[in-house]
């Protein structure tokens, strides 16, 4: 009845020609605006009485939801916010923090969502895919070069480019987010694969001269422009993008910054340190 007399209930459907018209009733305009009139609306019982709506229910002014939201069978309160710093996780346990502070009520809980979120489900996703990714190349490279020393060489290099992308986020204020996650991805295979084929190319000169000092000489000459070029263009190709401000740079800008930042320090950190290590090269005779 309160439903009916409050927000109108259809009653019939009106037909004009091809057109369907639904015929809602409803109490007049003040009976829905003033909670005096309100309280006076008839209810119908049972055994064919009439009772104002006061007898059973107390009717009052009061604040509160416009809109009841259900999800699982399960009432809930949207409460949103936006995050205008670059550190979307930072934020949120902030947020976290001072909420635990809040007393609930009982029958209430919290429950995060949102793009935070959609954030955990990806690194928890990464925390599973990265190392056995890593897993299988290492086993890939342990079956190629038939050993295992060879193998923590290659990996040389990507720890070199991790490092040159974390120091470009330190340096740039930037939070370690899923586009850096990826961006250190492509580092790292990027530069175990240089690894990798400087370290085949210094076996195969090494197998033709049989003396390391030559065949690490001949291998920085044959090698050392490619690596050197490889890493320019991959660096300076985002740097662009790294250095950009406009809509949308947020979701590209930790991914350029951790490229441009990990094969320019971690390309030069590798021509440095890779002739001395020749010389630990096991080569299969």
């Amino acid at each position: 009845m309160v439903s009916a007399a409050l927000g109108g209930k259809v009653v019939s459907q009106v037909v004009e020609g091809d057109k369907n018209f639904a015929l809602q009733v409803s109490f007049p305009y003040d009976f829905r605006r003033e909670p005096e009139k309100i309280s006076n609306i008839p209810i119908v019982l049972p055994t064919g009485g009439i009772i104002p709506l006061s007898r059973v229910a107390h009717i009052h002014y009061d604040t509160g939801a416009s809109f009841i939201y259900r999800e699982n069978h399960k009432r809930y309160i949207p409460i949103k916010f936006s995050v205008t710093s670059k550190d979307l996780g930072g934020t949120v346990h902030r947020v976290q923090k001072e909420a635990e502070k809040v007393k609930l009520p009982e029958g209430y809980y919290l429950e995060w969502s949102g793009q935070f979120n959609e954030m955990k489900e990806a690194f928890r996703r990464f925390y599973i895919s990265i190392p056995l990714a890593i897993f299988l190349i290492l086993t890939l490279l342990y079956i190629f070069y038939g050993n295992m020393r060879n193998v923590i060489l290659t990996a040389v290099a990507p720890v070199c480019a991790v490092f040159g992308g974390l120091i470009s986020l330190l340096l740039t204020d930037q939070p370690l987010s899923i586009s850096a996650v990826v961006g250190f991805i492509s580092v790292i295979g990027i530069s175990m694969f240089n690894t990798c084929i400087w370290i085949t190319h210094y076996i195969e000169v090494y197998r033709e001269t049989k003396d390391r000092d030559k065949a690490a000489l001949q291998s920085v000459q044959d090698k050392f422009r490619p690596v050197l070029m490889g890493g320019l263009i991959a660096s300076l190709g985002l740097l662009p993008a790294s250095v950009s401000q406009g809509v949308g740079s947020q979701v590209q800008k930790p991914l350029a910054i951790v490229i441009v930042g990990g094969m320019l320090i971690g390309t030069v950190i590798i021509l440095l340190v890779m002739p001395f290590l020749f010389r630990f090269v096991r080569v299969e005779k």
